[in-house]
């Protein structure tokens, strides 16, 4: 900076202004902003904080003092947002954002969640204000600089969210809500579309490329689609809020691994009888099953 301003300091006052202005937006700041996000099953998840480093100082109990409430970030208050109701660790969480606070103890933290999101860190809202308590022990792990959070572990039912600063990890399982409703189709209801199909597969051209047996059962309260040969099984997801139209879904040893949520089915009646089904992907006409006579 100062060589900087000796080689201006010719043009004048508004040439030493500019070089001012320069530092000023370039500077880096001491513990600078990080955000997160995890989206499962249409629930997003996000978290914004500050990232204090450790820079040969001891995170806990040394920077951060036992049994004082804090925010475990800096400056402005660690948020956690969700789109959806959540539940973490086991408590229920409704859509919205909160500024998070904890209390860390040598054996046991406890977690809050405040309504009031937009706190500084020095703005320590009174505990019994708190809208959620979550009670957690943390664990050791490898030392960790800059203070962290991140999603290690990802499922089709939630994430565990993982604060990392120092030897300090914290673990916190949050379960996301399904977006597909469960089977509860009954044999009665199952009745007109349970039976064998000639399935046909269309290629890249919007051309029939290949024609195999398949035939629709009922388990667990929803239609499979099972093909002999070659072996394959999905299913037929009822969403609930998209109406009436049936989605694909991927299996993986029996449990519903990916549903294609752009690929809606039609199921074609005639007479009052479901004679096949038409399944489209962006509109596009992917596969079809006709009944077998």
């Amino acid at each position: 900076m100062i060589t900087r301003h000796f080689c201006l300091a010719g043009l004048g006052v508004v040439a030493v202004s500019t070089c001012v202005v320069e530092r000023a937006s370039a500077q880096i700041r001491s513990s600078e902003r990080g955000t997160i996000s995890q989206e499962i099953d249409g629930t997003r998840i996000t978290v914004d904080f500050g990232r204090p480093q450790l820079r040969g100082r001891v995170a806990f109990p040394g920077i951060v003092h036992w049994g004082e409430v804090w925010t475990p970030g800096a400056n402005w208050a660690t948020t956690l947002e969700v789109n959806h109701p959540v539940k973490i660790e086991g408590q229920a969480i409704p859509a919205g954002k909160y500024s998070v606070w904890v209390t860390p103890l040598e054996h046991e933290w406890k977690v809050y969640l405040h309504t009031d999101w937009h706190r500084f860190h020095e703005s320590r809202p009174k505990v019994e204000t708190m809208a959620f308590t979550l009670p957690r022990t943390p664990v050791t792990g490898p030392s960790t600089e800059a203070l962290t959070f991140e999603f290690p572990r990802v499922d089709r039912t939630g994430a565990v969210l993982e604060f990392r600063w120092g030897t300090v990890v914290l673990p916190l399982r949050i379960d996301v809500p399904p977006t597909m409703a469960p089977g509860v189709m009954t044999a009665a209801q199952a009745a007109p579309y349970v039976g064998d199909y000639t399935r046909i597969e269309y290629g890249p051209k919007k051309g029939d490329s290949t024609l195999e047996k398949m035939s629709v059962v009922l388990k667990s309260g929803r239609l499979h689609g099972i093909t002999p040969d070659p072996a394959f099984e999905f299913a037929f997801i009822e969403p609930q809020k998209r109406g009436d139209n049936l989605l694909i879904a991927f299996l993986d040893k029996g449990e519903i691994a990916d549903i294609e949520v752009a690929a809606p089915t039609n199921w074609v009646e005639k007479d009052g009888k479901v004679t096949g089904f038409i399944v489209r992907a962006f509109k596009d006409v992917w596969f079809k099953g006709v009944r077998t006579p």
